[in-house]
């Protein structure tokens, strides 16, 4: 098993106008069955995971959840078979990191209300970008959109930021999202995917919505979709011509894994993973793997796409 690749990856194919997406004919829009083959445990509430070549790199909220400033969040990284890279370490003071994104050799994590760079390496702090101006306290997730840009969920705020990382300012993305989570983003197609609930918390069936917005005349301004589904969507990642979207569901019974497909609005598959506190996962080797922390149980679980 080796995990590559940072993000979903992306294959160029004929753009639809209808939602700026790939044709079915032009991409695989097959729903596949996820095995899991590996977990392992990690310390005080793993809330994110992003997959960089044959690592892992896992943010962790510490004792307790929620955007509490304690100081007792961390980062870590961990071998694709889970043993610890004792090589990265963040001496940075972090409260409650959660989602990341790379832009070249830097990793970036959201932290409550700022925006925390550290070397991908080793995890030597660069610099952070605070956006506690803004009111916000609660930075959910974050994506890279070019070598310069991220977008920024703010929970709390309804709200999407785009981050210049160069001049280190921001600015707000004139589009409300109600409690937005998860980000996605496809470079070829310039769709970002943002996942958010009703009611940031465990509602019923229809709390979760999926919004699919266009980068066009060099604004995010245009919402090609909406739609509601699950209850209580966290994570999102694009997969060849379907959109993978992570619902808590039941914190007894465990999490489950929506295939989305765009093109036509409609969901091809649900899967119950069975496993807990289904948060922000991540993609690994041409989408082949899905890494998805256990929040509830703090674990780390690989899972393997097995075609239907």
């Amino acid at each position: 098993m080796a995990l590559t690749n940072a993000h979903a990856s992306v294959n160029p194919c004929k753009i639809d106008p209808n939602w700026g997406g790939c044709r079915p004919e032009d991409n695989s829009n097959r729903a596949v069955y996820w095995e899991t083959i590996l977990s392992f445990p990690v310390d005080r509430n793993p809330e994110s995971v992003l997959v960089s070549g044959n690592k892992i790199y896992v943010s962790t909220m510490g004792e307790e959840t929620g955007p509490i400033k304690n100081g007792d969040g961390t980062l870590v990284r961990y071998h694709e078979y889970g043993g610890l890279d004792e090589s990265f370490k963040v001496r940075y003071n972090l409260h409650s990191p959660m989602g990341m994104a790379i832009i070249g050799e830097y990793l970036f994590v959201v932290d409550i209300e700022s925006i925390v760079c550290v070397s991908k390496a080793n995890g030597d702090f660069q610099f952070q970008i605070s956006l506690e101006n803004e009111g916000v306290d609660f930075l959910n997730d974050i994506v890279t959109i070019n070598s310069r840009h991220l977008i920024v969920s703010a929970t709390r705020k309804n709200a999407l930021y785009l981050v210049d990382v160069i001049s280190k300012s921001y600015e707000r993305i004139d589009i409300p999202i109600s409690n937005p989570n998860g980000l996605s983003y496809n470079p070829v197609n310039r769709v970002l995917f943002v996942v958010g609930n009703k009611r940031h918390e465990l509602g019923n069936f229809g709390n979760g919505i999926l919004t699919a917005i266009e980068y066009k005349n060099g604004r995010f301004q245009t919402i090609l979709f909406e739609t509601s589904f699950g209850y209580f969507l966290d994570g999102v990642a694009v997969r060849g011509n379907t959109v993978l979207v992570s619902d808590w569901k039941s914190v007894k019974t465990g999490g489950s894994l929506f295939t989305y497909l765009p093109f036509t609005r409609t969901i091809l598959k649900e899967q119950d993973l069975f496993i807990p506190g289904v948060a922000d996962f991540g993609l690994g080797t041409f989408d082949r793997y899905l890494v998805t922390p256990d929040l509830i149980n703090d674990k780390i679980y690989i899972l393997k796409a097995r075609t239907l």
